[in-house]
């Protein structure tokens, strides 16, 4: 999933990776500019183009972390629903294995919430990317 990130939005993929606050005075600021920039891009109508560009790759690769989950979501039910139905069968020829299809239908539904609600998240984060990515440039 990181490698489609990457491919689709490769800057916001790269920004977790600087060294922000480590003492490298062009970097820092870099980073206030566009911490300033963020800041007023509310307030201000026209904004700077990299400053477009920034905001443009940070809904990217919010929406396609999103997509990675609706479709990862669907597998999961998919496999869920699969287990409910062979757990009635399962355990006919091995006693101890009819635990196995309703334990692993239960992880795989625990699964599905646990990746809904992270992809929910994102579909947030890439409607309205202004404060998350301030926290991003902030420090």
């Amino acid at each position: 999933m990181a490698t489609i990130q990457g491919a689709l939005a490769p800057f916001s993929s790269l920004v977790s990776l600087l060294p922000v606050g480590h003492g490298d005075p062009a970097l820092t600021g870099s980073v206030s500019q566009i911490h300033h920039d963020l800041a007023e891009h509310q307030a201000v109508p026209r904004t700077p183009a990299t400053l477009d560009a920034i905001i443009d790759d940070f809904q990217r690769y919010h929406a396609v972390l999103a997509a990675q989950a609706a479709i990862l979501a669907v597998v999961l039910i998919g496999l869920s629903v699969l287990m409910w139905r062979r757990a009635p069968t399962a355990g006919r020829a091995v006693p101890r294995a009819r635990l196995l299809p309703r334990l692993l239908a239960t992880a795989f539904t625990l699964l599905t919430v646990i990746v809904l609600i992270v992809g929910a998240a994102n579909v947030s984060t890439a409607l309205n990317p202004d404060p998350a990515l301030r926290l991003v440039f902030s420090g």
